[in-house]
């Protein structure tokens, strides 16, 4: 595994260009360990006899038509002036 030490995260600290207190430091470095062990736990996972994933296939003509629908907004009761489904905006 990577050695996490205070350079490490001093460098990082650099590179994500923010400044951090000592503690806060501190806490990304033990942060740091954790993840980083949590990833080398997951390679101990035994996936030789897991079966692979296939998402469920929807057949089309499972699918629903569409259904157009052409409805007055309330945002239309209060433009002064539309022409059919548009806003008329003035430019004066």
């Amino acid at each position: 595994m990577i050695k996490v030490d205070h350079v490490l995260v001093n460098h990082m600290e650099q590179l994500a260009k923010i400044e951090l207190n000592t503690n806060e430091r501190e806490k990304l470095r033990l942060e740091i360990i954790q993840a980083l062990e949590f990833i080398d736990s997951l390679e101990a996972v035994q996936i030789d006899m897991a079966t692979p994933f296939s998402p469920l296939m929807v057949e089309l003509n499972q699918l629903r038509n569409d259904q157009v629908e052409r409805t007055l907004f309330d945002f239309f009761k209060n433009v002064p002036e539309q022409v059919e489904d548009y806003v008329v905006v003035s430019t004066g």
